[in-house]
């Protein structure tokens, strides 16, 4: 299948769209695997209150119904039959070598979709999980965080004394440092150095930054806003941080934005608008834009 990981490396760009954010999916848990999980936390924080204790139940019963819903969502309505995706995957196929006949054609764009709807259920369920933890943190006191995210989670750095780190990081962000608010909103974000996973601070922070005009954060919100990573998702917001960071020369921002214009995604589809902003991409070595040029 040669010709589905090509196409997926050309629309690679998707992936900032929601569509192919391939993350590893755990087995959701059985409800007696929920009660294990909050047995383990209590028994982890001793001063954890009957009120807490309760709240986490809920927590974890609610995460539950969540994924048992997400089971149930058709998640298929992604379309990769329709008359332009279907041309430009024929150009594409023709350019490889492969047999380009309709009935070909449509099998790889059902191949494709197949692996796309497959990547979005990971990630939903991912965001689902993380969301149960990070509530659960807001319950508790900063002595009961701390044993939680060293002894139940294991927040990678927690215990080597990067929470003072992160804490020094976070004064220097609320005093209006805008490189500092872009390193706190990655940090959460991504969940490295202690930070823990927090969708909802990553955006906070973030969006500090980029009214700022710091043009590596307006990137990193536009993929947020694009994918409903800690916001509702909202297509035309994250073009509007792509071209504010494009409009910068960041090549990434430009890359997103042509394929933005080239799909019609949160704008109106214009396809030279498509290559004005993949060319300037490009023109900075950025390889992604260099393959969607030459598939056009």
């Amino acid at each position: 299948m040669k010709i589905i990981k090509y196409i997926l490396a050309l629309l690679g760009a998707l992936i900032v769209f929601g569509a192919l954010v391939v993350i590893h999916a755990q087995t959701p848990s059985a409800p007696a695997q929920k009660q294990l999980y909050v047995d383990r936390v209590k028994a982890a924080i001793p001063s954890l209150t009957d009120g807490q204790y309760a709240k986490i139940k809920a927590i974890m019963s609610q995460e539950s119904k969540d994924m048992k819903a997400l089971k149930s969502e058709d998640l298929g309505h992604i379309d990769s039959q329709d008359s332009a995706s279907l041309a430009i995957l024929k150009r594409v196929m023709e350019a490889q070598g492969f047999p380009a006949d309709d009935a070909s054609v449509k099998a790889e764009a059902a191949a494709i979709k197949a692996t796309t709807v497959a990547a979005l259920r990971a990630s939903k369920e991912q965001y689902i999980r993380m969301k149960a933890r990070n509530d659960i943190r807001a319950l508790l006191t900063p002595e009961q965080l701390a044993i939680y995210n060293t002894k139940i989670e294991k927040v990678p750095g927690y215990a080597s004394g990067q929470a003072a780190e992160l804490e020094a990081l976070r004064k220097k962000a609320e005093q209006g440092d805008a490189e500092a608010q872009l390193n706190l909103g990655t940090m959460y974000g991504s969940g490295r150095d202690g930070a823990g996973q927090n969708a909802t601070e990553a955006i906070k922070w973030l969006r500090k930054a980029a009214d700022q005009g710091e043009k590596h954060a307006q990137n990193y919100l536009g993929i947020m806003y694009s994918q409903g990573r800690g916001v509702a998702k909202d297509e035309a917001e994250g073009v509007k941080w792509f071209r504010k960071a494009a409009e910068q020369g960041y090549a990434e921002s430009q890359c997103y934005l042509g394929i933005a214009y080239l799909y019609g995604i949160g704008v109106s589809r214009d396809v030279k608008q498509a290559k004005i902003w993949l060319k300037k991409s490009a023109a900075q070595k950025d390889a992604k834009a260099a393959e969607l040029l030459r598939s056009m």
